[in-house]
């Protein structure tokens, strides 16, 4: 079982949150003309067991939360 710290925005405690990877996806972001790898994460808040996805783009350091997510 994996995890990561994210800051969950359901708890919005401003504190880091671990959660559980349910599933991992590779691919590609598009920002206007340029394209970067992008990881995105199925993850199960531990606090509040809320379902979501997080989306990391390392080379422009950027991360994105939709919460809460439905299958």
């Amino acid at each position: 079982m994996e995890f990561i710290e994210i800051d969950c925005p359901i708890c919005d405690d401003g504190k880091t949150h671990r959660a559980r990877i349910l599933e991992t996806k590779k691919g590609k972001f598009k920002r206007r003309t340029s394209e970067f790898d992008a990881t995105v994460f199925i993850v199960l808040c531990e606090d509040c067991k809320t379902k979501g996805i997080v989306r990391r783009v390392e080379q422009i350091n950027m991360e994105s939360y939709e919460f809460p997510f439905e299958d």
